[in-house]
């Protein structure tokens, strides 16, 4: 467990990447590209959307959209709105789409005008429309509310293959979990690799260098091979042992932090190896 980003959101997340990253690509559909600053604005303005329609009703939004690029701005707008999601696939029958949107009782469905037709058609009685492609007329100067970090994010219903669907769901400090071990495994992994690869320069240039020797021929790039893969290697291992060692002490750290915390019921704050810890930012 850490308490790094424990109280953060989809929505919280998106902002700071935006305003560090602005200009960086952060959805390619074909030849269409979006930044970071145009979908943390365009996501905002789904969210005013979203509340606009909602009326302050508790429940989720359904998402019926063809386009991904579209659909993955909705995700962030109904994060940004504190509502949960439930994604609708466009290429599913009208069927199991009816038994999705009775089943969650969205207060609003949103989509894209190409579907509003049909969305009108399948939304239950109460079920206010949102279309994305026509900005909000109200509510957009308004401040988008704060989002807890254990706000229901989505629910994706199964197949039904065993019986009827069921919604299973997920919080954005979930998610955010997922994400952020997914990207810290991927860095232990390109270093593993990167060490790897490096062995094998050195393995290669070896052989090169005994077979040019044996030929009687000198191989400058043999031996370029051999120091740079060794020096390589050395500095991968020496890495791999500072940040083993860093990880190491941060779990430990994180581990002593969340037992302490536990034992005053995660109020106030308690001191572990000499530093004060906040345990209402423990995740639990």
């Amino acid at each position: 467990m850490t308490a790094v980003h424990a109280d953060e959101s989809i929505g919280t997340r998106l902002a700071a990447v935006a305003a560090r990253l602005p200009d960086k690509p952060a959805i390619v559909e074909g030849d269409t590209r979006v930044n970071y600053r145009a979908l943390d604005d365009r996501a905002s303005a789904i969210a005013h959307g979203i509340l606009a329609a909602g009326h302050d009703r508790p429940g989720p939004v359904c998402l019926l959209f063809e386009s991904k690029l579209v659909a993955i701005t909705a995700i962030f707008g109904a994060g940004r709105a504190g509502r949960a999601y439930v994604p609708l696939d466009a290429g599913d029958p009208d069927d199991r789409l009816r038994f999705i949107l009775d089943d969650s009782a969205p207060v609003a469905l949103v989509t894209e005008t190409k579907l509003q037709a049909r969305a009108r058609a399948l939304a239950p009685a109460g079920c206010t429309i949102v279309d994305v492609d026509m900005p909000a007329t109200s509510g957009a100067a308004a401040a988008l509310p704060a989002v807890a970090a254990d706000t229901p994010l989505y629910r994706f219903y199964t197949s039904g293959s065993t019986g009827r669907p069921k919604g299973v769901g997920q919080t954005h400090r979930n998610l955010l979990f997922f994400v952020d071990a997914y990207v810290r495994t991927l860095g232990i992994v390109a270093l593993i690799v990167a060490i790897f690869f490096n062995v094998i320069g050195l393995i290669l240039g070896i052989v090169a260098l005994v077979q040019s020797r044996k030929a009687g021929h000198k191989n400058g790039f043999a031996v370029a091979a051999i120091i740079v893969g060794a020096v390589l290697t050395v500095l991968g291992i020496i890495i791999a042992i500072v940040a083993f060692t860093a990880f190491a002490a941060a779990a430990g750290f994180a581990s002593e932090a969340l037992q302490a915390c536990q034992a005053v019921d995660f109020t106030g704050t308690v001191t572990v190896q000499g530093v004060s810890v906040d345990c209402s930012t423990i995740a639990r």
